[in-house]
């Protein structure tokens, strides 16, 4: 009994996990069953392809407000620039606003001038540039009425106004006479070269809307994120106006 178990024991038989490793290998036990069929990987191609859509809209979205936000604090502190300098030098300055298309993307640009000699004389001989031009890229102006009707209300409307005047800071021009005036007093108006009788203008508003490329969302194509500067014509004193889509 003794030497069997040691004949059984030398035997040169192979080990267990030698024995299940070659026929793991053989080709009749793999099924069908192993792995990912072709539904599943569409199934699971398709699910990542809509979180996908969801992560880059979300992003977007994200873009578009804070373009937005943004605009409306550059026109905001470009407002209160223009008022410091006018009350700090005793002089007239202007605020100037365009959209123009650059590069194929919709931008407002905005700058300073001042009057020489401290009069209203808005010749181009009597302006010196007080800033550079600020850009705001993919937005652009918009009147009151083009804003969401949780946004607007009763004010005058620097968009469309034609009182303003022309200038030119180094090669961009501002044309299309959208400029706010500010007096040594600090006060704001929209017409450009105002008389001794002007008065100042009681509430000035500037819309902003998002863009896509070179052309401005609208509330006919579902306009879903606006914002808007408000200015107090008496004090000058200018504040943002946001509503949340």
């Amino acid at each position: 009994m003794h030497m069997h178990y040691k004949y059984m024991c030398n035997s040169p038989t192979k080990s267990f996990p030698q024995r299940m490793s070659r026929r793991a290998l053989r080709p009749e036990n793999f099924s069908e069953g192993h792995g990912f069929s072709l539904v599943e990987l569409l199934v699971v191609v398709a699910i990542i392809s809509i979180m996908v859509s969801f992560v880059v809209t979300g992003f977007k979205n994200i873009a578009v407000s804070r373009g937005v936000g943004q605009a409306a604090s550059d026109i905001n502190g470009i407002l209160e620039l223009a008022r410091n300098e006018a009350v700090t030098r005793r002089t007239y300055v202007w605020a100037t606003f365009q959209e123009a298309p650059n590069s194929g993307i919709l931008e407002i640009q905005m700058a300073l001038a001042g009057s020489i000699d401290g009069t209203p004389n808005a010749a181009g001989t009597n302006l010196t540039s007080l800033s550079r031009v600020v850009r705001a890229r993919n937005v652009g102006l918009t009147n009151w009425a083009g804003l969401k009707s949780g946004t607007n209300t009763g004010v005058t409307d620097l968009v469309g106004s034609s009182v303003g005047i022309t200038y030119a800071n180094l090669s961009t021009k501002f044309t299309n006479r959208a400029t706010i005036t500010f007096t040594p007093r600090g006060e704001a108006m929209l017409e450009g070269s105002p008389a001794a009788t002007d008065g100042f203008d009681a509430l000035i508003g500037i819309g902003i809307v998002p863009a896509r490329g070179d052309v401005k969302q609208t509330t006919a194509t579902g306009l879903k994120e606006d914002s808007a500067v408000l200015l107090d014509g008496s004090t000058g004193m200018s504040r943002v106006l946001r509503v949340n889509p």
